[in-house]
């Protein structure tokens, strides 16, 4: 596909993750980054998710991530992410991917 100056998307959108508190602090204190996640079953592939605009639906994951024993408490870390150059797979350019 070839890239141009509509392939870059020039808006900034809020974005939830849904984690541990005890990395949600840390994250903030800026003692670690996020771990892309590794697993086989990740729909888009490696990478470190957010929920779009969701902060609810970040925590829901968190809390079932809780249930099932993954993490020690529920919490969500918010970001402010520039979107630029992605797949947006909501444009006919990337139907075929």
């Amino acid at each position: 596909m070839n890239e141009s100056i509509y392939s870059r998307r020039s808006n900034l959108i809020l974005g939830f993750h849904g984690c541990d508190k005890s990395v949600a602090d840390k994250v903030i204190q800026g003692e670690i980054d996020l771990l892309p996640s590794t697993n086989d079953y990740d729909w888009l592939g490696s990478g470190i998710y957010f929920w779009e605009n969701n902060e609810s639906r970040a925590l829901d994951f968190a809390i079932e991530q809780y249930k099932r024993g993954r993490i020690n408490e529920p919490a969500v870390l918010g970001a402010v992410i520039d979107l630029g150059f992605c797949m947006d797979m909501t444009h006919s350019n990337y139907l075929d991917f």
